[in-house]
């Protein structure tokens, strides 16, 4: 399932997609941000991927 998140480093937005996982309890999980290059972690249960997304698909889901 696709999020989409703010940067706490730069505040832009980006998307993040959990690839894989299933019944696994979650863990911490690297996730980076492709504008700056700033990495947090993030409970899951698969491997994260980050995406640049464009103005457009941004809209009010982004979080803080």
């Amino acid at each position: 399932m696709a999020e989409i998140v703010k940067c706490k480093k730069c505040s832009e937005p980006f998307e993040v997609i959990e690839i894989g996982g299933g019944m696994t309890s979650p863990e911490p999980e690297p996730m980076t941000c492709p504008h700056c290059g700033h990495v947090t972690m993030k409970l899951a249960s698969g491997r994260l991927s980050t995406r640049l997304i464009s103005g457009d698909e941004t809209g009010a889901s982004a979080k803080k």
